[in-house]
């Protein structure tokens, strides 16, 4: 189900990538650029509605941590609220 949702969002992936999201079968091959467009682009829509709510409010949170961690102002203060 997860991998259908990736494989649906190929053709609809921009060329600014530098690979396209393939389904989780393939995971033993995925690289690290796959890993980080699952974390940072695709996985918060690929998730929803399919892993437990619970898990799906982990992931959403070390995605909002990763993103802010990544940022240019990652020492703002606003971030540190979160």
């Amino acid at each position: 189900m997860i991998g259908d949702r990736l494989e649906r969002l190929m053709k609809f992936f921009p060329s600014d990538f530098q690979r396209k999201p393939r389904a989780l079968k393939h995971v033993d091959h995925f690289k690290g650029t796959e890993f980080r467009t699952l974390l940072l682009y695709t996985g918060l829509t690929t998730f929803r509605g399919i892993i437990p709510l619970n898990e799906y409010k982990t992931f959403f949170n070390f995605h909002t941590a990763i993103f802010i961690l990544l940022s240019a102002k990652a020492d703002d203060q606003d971030w540190k609220t979160y």
